[in-house]
């Protein structure tokens, strides 16, 4: 699987009919989740700018939901404007398919999505994301990986990560990132050599692939002129 419109698709391949989105923004993937499958009824999740005590709503957020409105009005899609934790709240146990977290990634907050949300979706259903990388890699404070693999060890989940690429514009995935480990920025290291740079690039993944045996998942970001990252993430649960 390659990215996540291919995990939309894997959605409706297995039937399922009710999900949620927790963190929405203007609405794209989850127009994507019900474009792939007509009869979803989705609950789409998101403060939208709702304020913080002491805080006043951001601009941003509001045209974020008018936009989300907009975009998803021929979907069967419920907007929900509540924080996370208080919306997991509204959902009966074992209620969900599925449901995709792209929320607050910081990792306590994240940390309870993952939690909680997975506790709304039944037996077989999907607990699935975005952002499955460290925070080396976009310099900020990212807790989902840390998040993701305490639940998948507390719960003995099968873990799975898709390969590079954005919707509609992928990359192949090398061998290495299927085994199940990362392989660190070749863009941002330096190709001192006067060789070409694929070939040069296919020597330092080459170099950097010993790093499977030692367990570790550095982090790293594929060729091209934009970043991009294997950083969806899903699991079944059971």
């Amino acid at each position: 699987m390659k990215n996540r419109s291919e995990l939309a698709k894997y959605f409706a391949e297995l039937g399922f009919k009710v999900g949620a989105e927790v963190g929405v923004y203007r609405g794209d993937y989850s127009a994507e989740l019900c474009a792939n499958n007509p009869e979803l009824k989705l609950y789409c999740i998101d403060s939208w700018g709702t304020p913080l005590p002491g805080k006043g709503e951001g601009v941003d957020k509001k045209n974020a939901f008018r936009k989300a409105q907009k975009l998803l009005a021929p979907y069967n899609c419920e907007l929900i404007k509540k924080f996370s934790m208080d919306a997991v709240k509204d959902f009966e146990d074992n209620s969900l398919d599925f449901v995709y977290i792209d929320a607050d990634h910081h990792y306590p907050l994240v940390r309870n999505d993952i939690r909680e949300w997975a506790k709304k979706v039944h037996k077989g259903g999907i607990v699935s994301g975005h952002d499955y990388i460290t925070s080396r890699m976009l310099n900020s404070d990212l807790g989902v990986m840390r998040a993701v693999d305490e639940y998948v060890a507390k719960h003995g989940c099968k873990l799975e990560l898709t390969g590079f690429g954005q919707s509609g514009n992928d990359h192949e995935s090398p061998a290495s990132l299927r085994s199940g480990y990362l392989l660190p920025s070749l863009r941002r290291e330096k190709n001192p050599s006067r060789r070409p740079h694929s070939l040069w690039r296919r020597e330092t993944e080459a170099k950097y692939s010993s790093l499977s045996s030692t367990g570790l998942r550095p982090w790293f970001f594929a060729k091209g002129d934009k970043d991009y990252a294997p950083s969806w993430w899903f699991m079944k649960l059971h």
